[in-house]
């Protein structure tokens, strides 16, 4: 090959229009992060869905100044420009809380560790004439159970409104509101001993995914200026269409879906402000 001059000018003429292609996408960066005056920096490699699909973490880094291919923040860090996501200099530190995405590791530990109290809340009810109790009487069962509090402590179910929250996170069933409210089972559950819809002896109920409340509209949200989906999908074209809206409503909109909208939160494609 060292002989071929033919192939050595086209493998040349490639490398140099790689390397042109590579330092006009390192300007671009460079100018969204002067423009925004933040960045956010990724978090561990293991932590990303896919090799291609980055995720960021929380803290927001003041842009000070660049040094070769690398931003300095103020706090003299520097960090490859290539890896960072511009973000408005008037972010803050945030955490995004986890009762906003499905599947979190926080609700999963809830539900793992609070489950024997949904249990025997589920049982107690099998055992009352219409399959439903008040709500103060269901607080004082949970608040009667050894060990709730703690659990719930250790956990990080919050204490206040507690025992909506507890039930909300095992679908249980609340009607009406003030002294009046109820509690029943699950929806779609039947009695302990299968009751009308034959169940067999000894089967055990499993809590269904908790339906996730949406954002609301006002949310104010960003999203990166760089399309992270496969060009010509779908998903990249709604991308294109809602990647300016300034808040979840504006997003909705624009053609959003929430699948969009929880996916771009995971992966560190939008941002809550």
């Amino acid at each position: 090959m060292k002989n071929n001059e033919v192939v050595r000018y086209h493998l040349e003429a490639e490398n140099g229009e790689n390397v042109q292609r590579n330092n006009e996408k390192w300007r671009q960066k460079v100018g969204r992060l002067s423009d925004k005056g933040a960045f956010r920096t990724p978090l561990p490699k293991e932590t990303w869905p896919r090799i291609d699909q980055p995720r960021f973490g929380n803290e927001v880094h003041t842009v000070d100044s660049y040094k070769g291919a690398n931003v300095i923040d103020d706090e003299d860090r520097n960090f490859p420009v290539r890896n960072v996501l511009a973000v408005a200099h008037t972010s803050a530190d945030i955490n995004v809380s986890d009762e906003l995405i499905p599947g979190s590791r926080k609700r999963e530990l809830q539900k793992e560790h609070l489950r024997r109290y949904a249990e025997s809340l589920k049982a107690e009810l099998a055992q009352t004439p219409r399959g439903e109790m008040s709500f103060n009487r269901a607080c004082e069962f949970l608040r009667t159970r050894p060990g709730f509090a703690d659990t719930s402590d250790v956990y990080k179910l919050p204490r206040q409104g507690r025992y909506v929250k507890f039930l909300r996170l095992f679908a249980f069933e609340l009607s009406g509101s003030g002294p009046g409210m109820t509690v029943r089972r699950p929806a779609g559950r039947g009695g302990a001993d299968g009751g009308a819809r034959g169940r067999p002896a000894g089967a055990v109920d499993i809590a269904p995914r908790v339906p996730r409340r949406g954002l609301p509209a006002a949310t104010p949200i960003t999203f990166q200026p760089d399309n992270p989906h496969r060009g010509g999908s779908a998903a990249f074209t709604r991308y294109e269409l809602y990647k300016g809206a300034q808040t979840v409503g504006e997003a909705r909109e624009q053609g959003a879906t929430p699948q969009d909208l929880k996916g771009g939160l995971q992966r560190g494609h939008a941002i809550l402000q």
